[in-house]
């Protein structure tokens, strides 16, 4: 996925398309319903993330663009997730995982189950970075889990 997105990057003009936007969520929308989580092989997992990497890159930056001069909540709040991305990626698997021991996403249709991820996904993220400030709390665990050091 690095690679992947390096090549992004490169080729901005090529992602921020309109037409390549409608070509990506055309592939998602299509392969979506035949993804299985920790079934599929590794070129199907590539034919469904690319698109969905290159949809989010487009989101976000109509979320930049619209509300970048004005300073809304869900332009702040994403740029909070952003900041204390190192939280989120180290706590989220406590949540996660408590979820997939109570729950059995197995049986759960592959577009159903997007869907609900898309609207538990960001109050998830904004749980763990709670979590994460006030663990932070603790210098010694801010030091050693999220890096941080307040050079004393």
């Amino acid at each position: 996925m690095f690679y992947v997105g390096y090549l992004l990057k490169r080729n901005e003009t090529f992602c921020f398309n309109a037409n390549t936007f409608v070509i990506v969520c055309l592939i998602f929308i299509l392969s979506i319903p035949y993804y299985e989580f920790s079934v599929s092989p590794n070129w199907y997992r590539l034919i469904t993330s690319i698109p969905a990497t290159i949809i989010l890159i487009n989101i976000s930056n109509f979320i930049v663009k619209m509300w970048g001069d004005n300073a809304c909540n869900v332009y702040r709040s994403l740029i909070s997730l952003g900041q204390n991305s190192i939280m989120v990626y180290l706590l989220h698997f406590l949540i996660v995982g408590f979820t997939l021991q109570v729950i059995d996403v197995s049986i759960i249709p592959s577009l159903p189950l997007f869907l609900a991820l898309v609207f538990v996904s960001f109050p998830i993220a904004h749980i763990c970075v709670i979590v994460g400030r006030v663990v932070s709390e603790n210098k010694l665990l801010a030091r050693f889990l999220f890096g941080k050091y307040d050079g004393k």
